[in-house]
């Protein structure tokens, strides 16, 4: 089993990266935790590449109510899941090959007051 991730932050208004980061998982692992800041508008985006038919776990823990994460399926614009609606958890088996992305932000009305979120997020694969 083999879970790739790519950690992005964008500004939500433009498509221009603040950041690309990549984390490699240690080989024969099938899960990541990472931890990480939202502010703002900005938008922590993670690209995980899965085969068909995996199951990918999503657990998400946040210091702000106020900041969630988003699933997106396989060349979706809008999102399959929200993470606040099911206590921060998502889990589905894929239904394609291909990149399948996580976006973590802050509501609108804390994005508006300035605020801030530190994260952790874990992924698991089988």
């Amino acid at each position: 089993m083999r879970l790739s991730l790519t950690a992005l932050t964008l500004p939500v208004c433009t498509a221009v990266l603040a950041a690309d980061q990549t984390y490699e998982v240690k080989s024969g692992a099938s899960s990541a935790t990472l931890a990480g800041t939202a502010k703002g508008y900005d938008v922590v985006a993670y690209v995980l590449g899965a085969k068909a038919r995996q199951v990918l776990s999503v657990s998400f823990d946040a210091d702000n109510r106020g900041c969630v994460f988003y699933f997106y399926n396989h060349d979706a614009t809008e999102p399959k899941h929200e993470g606040s609606v099911v206590n921060n958890k998502f889990e589905s088996a894929l239904p394609a090959d291909g990149n399948y992305s996580v976006k973590v932000m802050l509501y609108r009305t804390q994005a508006r007051e300035g605020q801030s979120c530190n994260f952790s997020i874990t992924f698991r694969i089988s």
